[in-house]
């Protein structure tokens, strides 16, 4: 099982791929709400790694690693009541982990990811 500090180290690398892809395709997102805008990591779910960057002008940055299967997305995001909607725009990569991903926000500004099958994560900011 890897550690925190090295699953983080690994998603770091990700999104450093996903930076350069979203710079290349410079996407025109509408502002978002900046009180959800920052880093977040996915906690709550064995041998996962996972990062979402919100951003304030309503973009985002998305990796998921898990095995030997990394994703990485980027795309708009938006709030919509109690949840949180990302549209993928990702093209750099063979398969994009989702055309649309919504989480659920909790009051405490965690999003709630449920991958199916009964399993749930939580994006917790830092």
């Amino acid at each position: 099982m890897l550690n925190r500090h090295l699953k983080r180290t690994l998603i770091f690398g990700l999104f450093a791929v996903v930076s350069l892809g979203a710079a290349a395709s410079a996407m025109a997102c509408a502002p978002a709400d900046a009180s959800l805008a920052g880093h977040y990591y996915l906690e709550g779910v064995t041998e996962v790694g996972s990062e979402l960057l919100l951003l304030s002008d309503g973009s985002f940055e998305y990796t998921f690693a898990y095995g030997n299967m990394d994703q990485a997305a980027n795309g708009c995001w938006s709030r919509s009541e109690d949840s949180v909607v990302l549209i993928s725009s990702s093209s750099s990569f063979k398969s994009r982990p989702f055309r649309q991903l919504d989480l659920k926000l909790k009051k405490d500004k965690d999003l709630v990811f449920n991958m199916g099958n009964g399993v749930e994560g939580t994006y917790v900011i830092q």
